[in-house]
């Protein structure tokens, strides 16, 4: 594998990563692994010795659902500098040959708070950022068994992402794509073309058949089972019919966010905009980090008594 030129997948949680990482892994050319999760699980300053970084790895949930045989990753490493940069690129490359395709790919939905390390890391990478309606993102991650049930937080969070992928689209145009998870269910075969023309492959129409995935390890197919067969074009507007508080509340908190991405929204009355800031302002990601210090601050005192 000479010139490396990895494509990565990331967005919000919930917002269709695992289905368009499923429809890039079924090219002949790319490989698809689970997700890394390496800046959150591997990624780790200070780190010298090749055995230690290759520990780290082994040591990893995530890593190992890819699967991969320990000598043959040591062998990709050594082959590279003795870094975090290399070890990332040694797992991609390691996973890419055991599929038998020639480019590698990634999908961990957050790693795109690290976009600006991966092209800074690999200078040919391209990066797909998939981008859904919040409110069906929220609805979403309300009903799975990892996430919480903080409703303010998760509003707070999907606006604050949409934020930065739309700044990381206008200062690396030619390296981040913004694709709607709602513009691949209604034209499925045009946007994966888009998709295929961005990072520099053929479009294959074996990309929209329902085949076998290597995205999603075994202990995942619970919650993500669906996002890997046929493409559902019906699986939009589920929040439509969550209670009245809650579509208010996501509503009120996501409001620019969704006008800004064209997602039709309709604005809150004074007294339901005052009634949810007044109960919401406290989970700002502004404001998080002070009350978060005081509940670590009250904790400590009570220890104490």
């Amino acid at each position: 594998m000479s010139k490396f030129k990895p494509i990565f997948v990331v967005g919000h949680p919930r917002s269709g990563t695992t289905m368009l990482a499923s429809l890039l892994g079924r090219h002949s050319k790319i490989s698809m692994p689970p997700e890394t999760m390496f800046f959150f699980d591997v990624y780790e300053e200070g780190l010298n010795e090749r055995i230690d970084f290759i520990e780290k790895a082994m040591n990893s949930k995530r890593v190992s659902d890819l699967g991969l045989e320990r000598e043959l990753l040591v062998n990709e490493f050594y082959k590279l500098d003795n870094s975090m940069r290399g070890l990332f690129q040694s797992i991609l490359i390691s996973y890419c040959n055991k599929s038998g395709k020639v480019r590698p790919g990634e999908k961990t939905p957050l790693h795109l708070k690290w976009a600006s390390t991966i092209v800074k890391w690999f200078p040919d990478a391209k990066i797909i950022c998939i981008i859904r309606d919040g409110r069906d993102v929220v609805n979403s991650l309300l009903n799975v068994p990892w996430s919480h049930d903080n409703t303010y937080k998760h509003c707070y969070d999907w606006g604050e992402n949409i934020l930065l992928a739309r700044k990381l689209e206008n200062i690396l145009p030619d390296q981040f794509m913004t694709i709607k998870y709602e513009d691949i269910l209604a034209e499925c075969e045009v946007k994966v073309k888009e998709v295929c023309h961005f990072v520099g492959e053929e479009f294959q129409p074996e990309m929209l058949i329902n085949s076998k995935s290597g995205v999603v390890p075994e202990w995942e197919k619970k919650w993500k089972g669906k996002a890997v067969g046929t493409v559902d074009r019906n699986n939009t507007g589920k929040w439509v019919g969550l209670p009245l508080e809650v579509k208010e509340t996501m509503n009120t908190l996501m409001i620019n966010s969704l006008k800004k991405m064209g997602y039709p929204v309709r604005r809150p009355n004074l007294f339901v905009y005052v009634k949810c800031w007044m109960k919401a302002w406290p989970f700002h990601p502004k404001v998080r980090p002070f009350f978060s210090a005081l509940k670590r601050s009250l904790l400590v005192l009570q220890r104490k008594k």
